[in-house]
């Protein structure tokens, strides 16, 4: 596999902590981006 180098704009990230198995992830995800998305002034 050939590594590639990109430069790109700087970006932030945002999230919440979290964590579970990736077989269940439908389970524990979902709930944390419910409480997460209030927090952020979002519309859509």
């Amino acid at each position: 596999m050939e590594t590639k180098i990109v430069y790109k704009d700087a970006f932030g990230v945002i999230g919440k902590m979290g964590q579970g198995p990736a077989e269940n992830a439908a389970e524990w995800i979902a709930p944390i981006w419910d409480a997460a998305i209030p927090q952020f002034n979002v519309e859509g």
